[in-house]
């Protein structure tokens, strides 16, 4: 199974990503690696997250971080809606279905 981002998606972890950075570069490599954590659990088993409120979009929080990423599953592809920051107005990606 492989994965793609949402362009706007992409542009969140590259947002947060810089975001870490700016306070510390390891913290910065931290996120990403939580992320790439999530993104490997998400590959392995991608129906173990509940699914959100809208079809069968499913979310899956990191540990470390107040992040989830928001995805779908596409042909075989996990489809990344967001990586939505928790503080954020929840349903604010549900116009990239």
């Amino acid at each position: 199974m492989t994965y793609r981002y949402h362009p706007h998606a992409q542009q969140e972890l590259d947002d947060a990503s810089d975001h870490y950075d700016s306070i510390d570069l390891e913290l910065g490599d931290s996120f990403l690696e939580e992320i790439n954590d999530c993104i490997s659990r998400i590959l392995m088993f991608p129906l173990a997250w509940p699914k959100a409120q809208h079809g069968s979009v499913r979310r899956c929080r990191t540990h470390r971080f107040p992040y989830s990423l928001i995805y779908d599953l596409e042909d075989e592809q996990v489809f990344i809606l967001a990586v939505m920051h928790e503080s954020r107005e929840p349903n604010y990606w549900v116009d990239r279905l």
